[in-house]
């Protein structure tokens, strides 16, 4: 088996058992949706309230998937948009006091699951080498979504290959 095919087939396994497939409730046993959940944390890190397409950017989808999931937010009482002073077009999303309040739950739940998942680890070694590798991993799905959506860019029919999805290029236009 080659390393390829071994973190492929690892990988496939870390998305099936995050529940990822599923989407309904988090690694950590939140009863909200991985999506509601990612957009909250990121909100909750975020300097300053963000666009939608900024917060869009930041999830890795569309505006107009990042409107309809802060539509869902906004119904559940968890954020607020305003428009920018500057850009009237522009609405900025930040969390409300109740989706602050969530956030730290959320927060506080996966710490308190990743550091079992840490402690399922053999040995203090290999959790080093576990929190060392996923930062490197993620800048390696990085440079290769840049180099497929550089070729995307450039030839039409290539297919684009994204972290979590794939989709073909000429059902997309």
């Amino acid at each position: 088996m080659t390393l390829a095919t071994q973190l492929r087939d690892s990988y496939q396994e870390l998305i099936r058992l995050a529940g990822w497939l599923d989407g309904s409730t988090t690694l950590c046993g939140a009863d909200l949706s991985v999506r509601h959940a990612h957009a909250l944390m990121m909100l909750a890190q975020a300097s300053a309230p963000p666009s939608l397409g900024e917060l869009g950017n930041q999830l890795g989808i569309d505006k107009s998937n990042a409107t309809r999931l802060c539509a869902e937010l906004l119904d559940h009482g968890w954020v607020e948009m305003q428009r920018c002073r500057e850009d009237a077009r522009v609405r900025r999303v930040r969390l409300t006091r109740g989706g602050k309040r969530l956030t730290g739950e959320l927060d506080a739940r996966s710490l308190q699951f990743f550091s079992r998942v840490l402690e399922n680890v053999p040995s203090v070694r290999d959790r080093g080498a576990v929190v060392r590798g996923l930062p490197a991993l993620v800048r390696a799905l990085r440079s290769c979504v840049a180099e497929e959506e550089s070729d995307y860019e450039a030839n039409d029919t290539v297919t684009s290959i994204r972290v979590g999805r794939v989709s073909g290029a000429a059902a997309s236009r």
